[in-house]
């Protein structure tokens, strides 16, 4: 009997059994994984020890054995497939509403895009930003949904949507071992609908609609009379338009641009502790402020081009 050489305690008896409890590495196994000492119902366990994913390059669950020390040459192994263990695949060409607005094809998705999903408060669900924690591929069958107001939606036998009943796989059984909650032809999606095709900036109605919205609700565009007051010119045009948004600003600053009216930019009003700043772009000549007029002006209406007493100036 071997004894420690500090505690002079006799060693446990070594366990023995049909099979070893380990296997030992060797040439013909190049993944060794050992046993984590920790119990699976210790805290530290729980808090400590993060999920891994060991990659394995096999593509079905037969493989084929190639050692000697082992008397049969294929070996079944139901466990493969996808390492995230992730059962909605839709198609790449799905379009995914982003939560700065538009949409982007699943295919694009990057790790750490920001898009809307869904969250239940009580008996309500409500639509919450949530960020792309993983992205890729894989290749199996697939089905076509198609909803009736035309949409087609691609994707897996397993994956689910959210109904009025509830979540439902795409493909399932009324009874025996595959039975599941599953799509019907009466079913309702709930989710935003069919996103609407995105429209080219590039469009002379998409620019002019653009303008005419964002300067009619947030911009000055006038022409002032001063005719009888000693003013050196008796007729002035003012343009302005201001916004705490400076990707609209230089949008409208472009646009304007690309129709031919110059503006400048300048600081409308500084930063506070509970106000934002907000940048303004402005002009004062005549053959852009009537340019400005044409641009905003409703296609079936007559809108003046020039205003006059739209402010009274006293002396």
């Amino acid at each position: 009997m071997l004894l420690h050489p500090k505690s002079q305690q006799p060693q446990p008896p070594a366990k023995k059994g049909r099979a070893s409890g380990f296997n030992t590495p060797n040439r013909f196994e190049q993944l060794h994984l050992d046993p984590d000492p920790l119990e699976p119902d210790d805290e530290d366990y729980r808090e400590k020890v993060p999920t891994q994913f060991l990659v394995d390059s096999s593509k079905s669950i037969l493989a084929e054995n190639n050692s000697p020390d082992v008397g049969f040459r294929f070996s079944l192994n139901p466990y493969r497939g996808c390492e995230h263990g992730c059962v909605y695949c839709a198609s790449g060409e799905t379009p995914i509403l982003m939560a700065i607005g538009g949409t982007r094809k699943l295919a694009e998705l990057v790790e750490g895009d920001e898009i809307y999903g869904t969250v239940r408060e009580g008996h309500y669900r409500r639509y919450a930003k949530t960020r792309v924690l993983a992205h890729w591929e894989v290749q199996k069958p697939a089905y076509r949904i198609t909803l009736r107001d035309g949409t087609e939606l691609i994707a897996a036998a397993d994956h689910r949507y959210l109904t009025l009943g509830g979540w439902k796989f795409v493909t399932g059984t009324e009874q025996g071992r595959h039975r599941r909650p599953h799509l019907t032809p009466n079913d309702s999606l709930l989710g935003t609908g069919q996103f609407a095709a995105s429209t080219s900036t590039e469009r002379p109605d998409y620019r002019r609609g653009y303008l005419c919205g964002l300067i009619r609700g947030d911009g000055l565009l006038s022409t002032y009379d001063y005719s009888g007051l000693p003013k050196e010119n008796d007729v002035q045009h003012q343009f302005r338009l201001a916004l705490s948004d400076v990707e609209a600003l230089e949008r409208a600053e472009q646009f304007l641009r690309e129709a031919g009216v110059a503006t400048n930019r300048f600081e409308f009003q500084p930063a506070t502790p509970k106000r934002r700043c907000m940048q303004a772009i402005r002009t004062h000549r005549r053959a852009n402020v009537e340019s400005i007029y044409q641009i905003v002006a409703w296609p079936d209406s007559n809108w003046p081009r020039t205003v006059s007493g739209v402010r009274a100036i006293t002396s």
